[in-house]
């Protein structure tokens, strides 16, 4: 076996004065490593499971605190754990950089980096609307919201169909598990090429495998990122703004090397930007909902 998801892992030897969860699963990942060095132990959590990721109980979790809750309420979605509460639903979604920004790194800073790697970085699931099918949600917000999935620290987690823009949502009752639209034209859809683009950036780049991670901007509505190695960096820009905003990046944090580098006409998905570097600070225009991802280097 290559690997287990366990459902609502976070429950598991758990009932009121009897805790016994952080003595059982040690004894579950014995069991499992025995039989497979290598195998995967996935466990599904909503929300923060720092405590579980040390390396001697799961190797990741279904990542929705630090990155599907937090990636959707940035472009304005209720927080999908706080919707299932009637009164918690009549809190003002909090969309703005700095929550974003402050969610996923106090997420982050609490795991081992090999731990980070291993995060299943997912946006829809079985049991969450897809996000594309929302009307309330922009081509724009889709684009930025899978690129986020694919730039943050861990693993990239597709949810069948995604890329083809399959239909269905939670109000019906096949929920978001409709069948996969084999007889559509797949690979002609604009989802199919960001994510079959996003793939090759992601396994191709040593800056995902095992480079590091900083926040670099994360004011008003606008939230960007880097992924970098001493030769290359990339930056990942995400707007939900309702006008043109100017972002500042001092390069020098990178090294010389990317404070010489030239500047791309376009970002790694086609799109023009409109950027320059002065002083050794990278400025990029971010129109309006907008999102880049950006390559300097190597």
């Amino acid at each position: 076996t290559d690997g287990w998801r366990f459902d609502v892992a976070d429950t598991l030897a758990r009932n009121n004065e009897i805790q016994l969860h952080h003595k059982i699963w040690p004894q579950i990942r014995k069991s499992i490593k025995e039989e497979n060095p290598d195998a995967y132990i996935l466990a599904e959590d909503w929300s923060d499971c720092s405590e579980f990721l040390n390396g001697d109980e799961w190797d990741s979790q279904m990542n929705y605190y630090g990155s599907c809750r937090a990636i959707r309420e940035f472009y304005g979605k209720l927080d999908i754990f706080i919707a299932r509460s009637k009164e918690l639903r009549e809190i003002p979604v909090n969309n703005s950089a700095e929550n974003i920004a402050n969610r996923i790194s106090e997420f982050l800073s609490r795991l081992p980096f090999q731990i980070r790697q291993m995060q299943f970085n997912l946006l829809d699931s079985h049991d969450v609307s897809r996000f594309h099918n929302d009307k309330s949600v922009s081509k724009d917000s889709v684009k930025g919201a899978v690129i986020m999935i694919f730039t943050l620290p861990g693993c990239t987690n597709v949810y069948y169909g995604d890329e083809a823009e399959i239909d269905g949502t939670t109000d019906s009752m096949e929920g978001c598990r409709y069948p996969m639209p084999w007889d559509k034209n797949i690979e002609e859809t604009w989802t199919y090429k960001l994510y079959s683009t996003l793939c090759k950036i992601k396994t191709q780049n040593p800056s995902f495998k095992d480079g590091g991670f900083k926040i670099l901007w994360s004011k008003n509505k606008v939230f960007s990122f880097a992924r970098f190695t001493p030769e290359q960096v990339f930056i990942t820009v995400c707007s939900n703004s309702t006008f043109d905003e100017k972002i500042e990046i001092p390069l020098g944090l990178f090294g010389e090397r990317i404070l010489n580098s030239a500047i791309p006409e376009t970002d790694e998905l086609g799109e023009r930007i409109n950027s320059f570097i002065k002083d050794g600070v990278f400025e990029i225009l971010v129109p309006k909902g907008r999102a880049f991802l950006v390559k300097l280097g190597k």
